[in-house]
């Protein structure tokens, strides 16, 4: 059998701190649903298999006035649920794309491991990556497979948007979402399936996010001899919860930074959606600071009258 490979995330030891028992458990090579009889088919595809499932230690609720059902102790990655994407298969031309597109990879699970951790770096949050395996072939791995940490405690945006109506909480998402805009464009980061139910929101921002932390950084590097930790202005925290579909160019465009803002406030109709200031404010500071302010305000009326 051809030589398969995996690699875990910092602080997962094992295969067993994941649940399972080998490759094969995860890959589905050997039949069986991790989590067996707590895991769960999410989405499938003739390519692409989506499950969820509890770590170990993990207790879970079934139905209402069940009695919580536990697995064990934890084994080292936490606890909580993980999504576990399969792939197996794909066209000629899905392959040729992955491998020798930007970033380079042998499998489609390595793709949006490599990707993420793009995104991670630039300060773009993302459901936490815990592992990656492919089964070597001579040209492309025809099995792979990705484990990510669910993003407990978040909500999609167009969820977030429908229950919470106050003007300076969707203030503050709208400054949120337009400074994430700004750093997957500056990562070069390019995501067409992206839709509004793949951002998520949590309410309370975590000063140890990747996001928080870029946003640390950058202070810092303004600010010669910081005394003391910087502090990060209390907006909602937000992550991107698939990269499936993406890759990296040399260059975002304007049009196509136009597009992307176009196609969210397509997704999102008013009054639930983004409000027309608050659509502004998103694409204000998506933007950045690299654009005059003469044709900061051609693009905006460009974008207005494509909006319409």
């Amino acid at each position: 059998m051809p030589q398969s490979e995996i690699r875990f995330w910092p602080g997962v030891p094992d295969l067993e701190a994941l649940g399972a028992t080998s490759f094969e458990n995860l890959s589905g090579e050997d039949g069986e649903l991790t989590g067996m009889d707590r895991g769960q088919v999410v989405s499938e595809e003739p390519m692409r298999c989506v499950l969820r499932y509890p770590l170990p230690g993990t207790v879970t609720r079934y139905e209402p006035g069940a009695k919580a059902q536990g697995a064990g102790r934890p084994k080292g990655a936490g606890t909580g649920h993980v999504y576990l994407t399969r792939w197996s298969g794909g066209s000629l031309f899905s392959k040729l794309r992955a491998r020798f597109g930007t970033p380079r990879s042998s499998s489609f699970a390595t793709r949006s491991w490599n990707l993420i951790c793009r995104l991670r770096e630039a300060g773009v949050g993302t459901a936490e990556p815990l592992a990656v395996g492919e089964r070597a072939g001579v040209f492309f791995a025809p099995t792979s497979f990705l484990v990510t940490r669910e993003l407990y405690g978040m909500t999609p945006l167009p969820a977030y948007l429908d229950a919470r109506r106050g003007a300076d909480e969707r203030r503050c998402l709208a400054t949120a979402l337009g400074l994430l805009l700004e750093r997957l464009f500056e990562a070069r980061v390019r995501l067409p399936r992206l839709r509004p139910d793949h951002i998520f929101v949590s309410p309370t921002p975590e000063a140890t996010s990747c996001a928080a932390k870029k946003i640390r950084e950058e202070l810092g590097a303004a600010s010669p001899q910081p005394s003391a930790p910087l502090p990060i202005r209390a907006m909602p925290e937000l992550a991107i919860s698939t990269v499936c579909g993406g890759d990296i160019v040399s260059s975002l465009s304007v049009d196509d930074r136009c597009e992307f803002l176009l196609r969210l406030h397509d997704c999102l109709p008013v009054p639930l959606g983004i409000r027309p200031r608050e659509f502004y404010r998103v694409f204000h500071h998506s933007l950045g600071k690299h654009f005059p302010r003469a044709e900061r305000r051609a693009i905006w009326c460009r974008l207005q009258e494509r909006a319409r």
